[in-house]
Order: C-alpha cells, then structure tokens, then sequence
C-alpha cells in the first residue's frame, strides 16, 4: 500500500487505501469513487478534498485556482448551503484540531497530486448553493516540476470571493 507523501501522485482507490482501507473501493461509485468532498470514517472533523480543476456538474462549472501565496479558492457542492452540516464543520474547521486532506489534478484522466493539509481563510456569506470558500495550503512550497506535472497555473489572487467578505474565525471584514 502506497503511503501518505506530500507532492506525489495517487490514484482516487490509493487515496482511499490510506484513509479507509477497511471500506471496499468501487470505482466511479460510492463516497470514495465519486464524491470530492470525503469525511474521513472514525475522524469526526477531518475531510479529504478531491479537486478536479474547472470541472462541471450540470449546469454549474467550478472555478478553483490556487495563487503563488497557497491560497485555494474552492467550492462546495452546488446543492449544499450555510444549513448544511459539512458546510458548518468546513467553516468551523481548526487545522490545529482536525485536518482536511486536498487532492487536486487538471483532467479527469490524470491522478491526484497531494498538496497537504489545508487551513481556513474565509468564505463568502452573501453566497451558497455552492458555498465559496478560501484555504491556505499549510505547507506551500511545492516543488516547480510538481506543479507542472499537476498540470495548474498558479494565479497572482484569488477571485471567488466577492468584494465583501465576512471571516466567522475573526469576525473582521475582508475588502477586495
């Protein structure tokens, strides 16, 4: 079984032999062969991310980026708003507590680079059904052949995020 290394390449049935490998894996069904957003069983708190830049579903294209400082732009599954609780445990997330694993390629053909654990920025009040939200990739300094074998550009800021943002963790307003 391959084991957890941050800037190296998985599959989605490696990534759930690390985190679940008492659970079967099926491929494209199921939590672990379908799902991007993954709560890791018996880690109440702790998720894994499994990101597919500018992917679609239905209508809706999700528009994630990644800027040269680490900070993910990323959203929810468009069905889910502020009610739902894996948004509320998203925005209550302490990275010192509890950890979120991201996975994230380019096309739907390639494997998933690991780019560690992420930590809670914000995410934007005025907007749900996705919710939006920003990450800071907790160990930001990836290698420069890593990010071009993942096949993503890395942008000068994020821009999911409206002009006004209210941050829970701090209660301060973010202008952009």
């Amino acid at each position: 079984m391959k084991v957890l290394k941050l800037w190296e390449s998985y599959s989605r049935e490696e990534i759930h032999d690390i985190f679940s490998p008492e659970t079967p894996f099926t491929p494209q069904a199921g939590t672990w062969g379908l799902h991007g957003m993954i709560k890791i069983p018996d880690r109440d708190g702790d998720w894994v991310f499994l990101v597919t830049i500018g992917n679609q579903q239905g209508d809706h294209v999700f528009d994630e980026s990644i800027t040269k400082d680490g900070v993910l732009s990323w959203q929810s599954q468009p069905r889910l708003d502020f009610s739902s609780n894996a948004i509320q445990s998203l925005i209550n997330h302490d990275d010192h507590v509890n950890n979120i694993h991201l996975f994230l390629r380019s096309t739907k053909k390639s494997s998933y680079g690991y780019f560690g654990k992420l930590g809670y920025l914000t995410h934007d009040a005025d907007r749900q059904n996705p919710v939006y939200f920003q990450w800071q990739i907790l160990d930001w300094e990836p290698p420069k052949e890593f990010i071009d074998h993942v096949g993503i550009n890395l942008s000068e800021e994020g821009s999911l995020i409206s002009s006004s943002v209210v941050s829970t963790k701090t209660n301060q307003l973010i202008l952009s």
